[in-house]
């Protein structure tokens, strides 16, 4: 295992490695399946990845030195989501591994290296989760001083700027230098459906949304110039 791992995996990790160490010990399915069951009682993977959710949202906070309400944020509850999900699909693969190691006769090694492995995929995920969260957060919070800052209704115009790399997706092309109101924005969604306003293309996306406080929707003035697509050598 990783030694960057994260607070979650490690909870889950040693949990299930404890139990896979006695389960090989005693060689008992039956008590095996029964402590599976108890196991999967204590560990409230939900609340493992709300309180991961929540320290993402806190450490951002203190980089930017802003406060929010957390559990009004979209990005907070993405995070949550996708930490469960992914977590909860680990955690069955893994006390699958150690049930099917028993019944092949494996030894304990050999099936706890498996686990490893498992841990080690399930760390990516996370931090990829982790990191779109965080893009996600830092992006919230703009929509939410543009709301009070920059429009009296609330609701500002918003350019959709970045490079555009023609290895870009297709969403983010289509949409590029393209000018919304912050509504408009929030009520589309990407091809992982999920809301553009912060997540923008999705996972990694390099493009953002910035606030135009002088545009003019009859005339176009006020928004940033429109960039041709850069040339992309590696496709």
């Amino acid at each position: 295992m990783t030694n960057n791992s994260n607070t979650m995996n490690d909870v889950l990790f040693k949990k299930i490695r404890a139990l896979a160490e006695e389960a090989f010990k005693r060689r008992d399915r039956a008590w095996y399946e029964a402590e599976v069951r108890r196991v999967l009682l204590e560990l409230d993977v939900e609340a493992i990845a709300e309180r991961e959710a929540r320290k993402l949202a806190d450490a951002v906070q203190k980089e930017k030195g802003d406060t929010f309400v957390v559990e009004r944020l979209d990005a907070v509850e993405f995070v949550t989501d996708e930490l469960f999900k992914s977590q909860t699909a680990y955690t069955k693969t893994a006390l699958e591994s150690i049930r099917r190691s028993m019944a092949r006769g494996e030894g304990d090694e050999t099936a706890i290296k498996r686990i490893e492995r498992l841990t080690n995929l399930a760390e990516r995920h996370a931090r990829t989760a982790l990191n779109t969260g965080r893009a996600a957060l830092s992006r919230e919070l703009v929509m939410v001083r543009a709301r009070e800052s920059y429009a009296e209704d609330g609701d500002p115009w918003m350019q959709y700027v970045g490079g555009g790399l023609f290895r870009s997706r297709k969403f983010c092309l289509d949409h590029l230098w393209e000018v919304r109101r912050l509504s408009e924005w929030a009520a589309m969604r990407n091809q992982f459906n999920q809301p553009v306003h912060i997540f923008c293309g999705g996972y990694n996306c390099v493009h953002r949304l910035v606030v135009l406080p002088m545009y003019n929707p009859r005339t176009g003035e006020g928004a940033l110039k429109k960039q041709p697509p850069q040339y992309d050598p590696n496709k």
